[in-house]
């Protein structure tokens, strides 16, 4: 649709959007589009605008919208009520609270549109402001949306440099940013970027061979280890049958423990004070949950292949590979934290690859140890 409207035609309807909205259609126009709608914008629109697209893309400043409530620190609620009926049409379409600035535009408190009209209109606004939670303006969009669902905001101010107001942002956009933040996790422990209906054969394929070529190279290793136990596998055939069992509970459980780690650094539930502790959990769980499945693999294997041994094997191998499992799932993205990458950066590659080659060397050498 933005493709066939006149450019004079969108560069009207851009004047009735709020500023972060107007900068948001402006940013999917194609450049010569774009050049012609913001030349036929008034100028004030315009550098708004221009203003917005210059912050970087996931930062609050391009979040943010420039319409703003704000009064001076020397009004009272009767003035502020004045001036909110009089500039009206210059206003924000929507706004919840009111920030208080001083004489250099810094904010200095803010006051719910709520508790201005409860208030008697000599009060002073000084007196019944409350404590703000100030954005940054170049702050990433993820900490933002972290911000407001840490203290359940509704909207917040954002600061230059300087400490000046220069805009807000409202919960409307963070639900958005929470989403999209949330779908890039989930593709990202998937190995895959996000992609959609438009997207190419060979786009598609650039963002997932890497991953796919790193998974292959983890399975040599898982093979290798295979492939040294050659000797006993030929010995005792039903190795071959039991081994894939180890392998894929492991894999499944490490996951799990991949799941909740990741979960809990996204929502700042875990850190250095606290990690050492969630290890010792995850461990305890990988540990009981062993010691609930190895007894029913061990008498299953037991009693299909005729050999109490082979039971034994696989029920120890079973608890170990598990609390390997706990292990890599917790410190993979720990460290994946710890070395600033994203821990939700296909962690489950390598939590796989190495509950698959551990539960592969687990197993076949006890078995070679017990059995040969």
């Amino acid at each position: 649709m933005l493709e066939r409207v006149p450019h004079l035609t969108l560069a009207e309807a851009l004047q009735e959007l709020d500023s972060d909205d107007a900068a948001a259609v402006v940013e999917d126009l194609e450049d010569d589009q774009r050049e012609k709608v913001l030349a036929a914008m008034p100028e004030v629109d315009r550098a708004a605008i221009e203003s917005s697209l210059r912050y970087a893309e996931d930062s609050a400043g391009r979040l943010m919208q420039r319409e703003v409530m704000a009064a001076p620190s020397f009004w009272n609620v009767g003035d502020t009520i004045d001036h909110i009926r009089k500039q009206g049409e210059d206003l924000p379409e929507l706004f919840f609270d009111i920030y208080i600035v001083d004489p250099s535009n810094k904010p200095v408190g803010g006051l719910p549109v709520s508790g201005l009209l409860r208030a008697a209109r000599s009060i002073a606004l000084t007196d019944i402001m409350e404590p703000i939670n100030e954005i940054a303006v170049d702050q990433d969009q993820e900490e933002v949306a972290y911000i407001f669902e840490k203290y359940h905001l509704i909207s917040a101010p954002v600061v230059d440099t300087e400490g000046r107001l220069v805009g807000q942002i409202t919960v409307d956009d963070i639900v958005n940013i929470i989403q999209e933040e949330n779908r890039e996790d989930i593709l990202r422990l998937a190995g895959v970027r996000d992609e959609d209906r438009g997207s190419s054969v060979s786009e598609i394929v650039r963002g997932r061979v890497p991953w796919l070529a790193i998974n292959l190279a983890t399975a040599v290793l898982g093979a290798s280890v295979i492939s040294f136990f050659g000797a006993t596998i030929q010995q005792i055939v039903a190795l071959a049958v039991l081994m894939p069992i180890v392998s894929a509970i492991g894999g499944n459980a490490g996951t799990q423990a991949l799941t909740v780690t990741v979960r809990a650094l996204a929502m700042r539930e875990l850190n250095s004070s606290n990690a050492p502790r969630t290890f010792w959990r995850e461990l305890a769980v990988g540990l009981a949950n062993g010691l609930v499945l190895a007894p029913l693999i061990g008498g299953a294997a037991a009693l299909w292949s005729g050999d109490w041994r082979i039971g034994v094997v696989i029920a120890v191998s079973m608890v170990l590979n598990l609390m390997v499992a706990a292990t890599v799932g917790v410190l993979t993205p720990l460290t994946l934290s710890k070395l600033k990458f994203d821990p939700a950066v296909s962690s489950a590659v390598f939590v796989t690859a190495t509950t698959d080659f551990f539960g592969f060397l687990i197993f076949l050498g006890l078995a070679t140890l017990v059995l040969i």
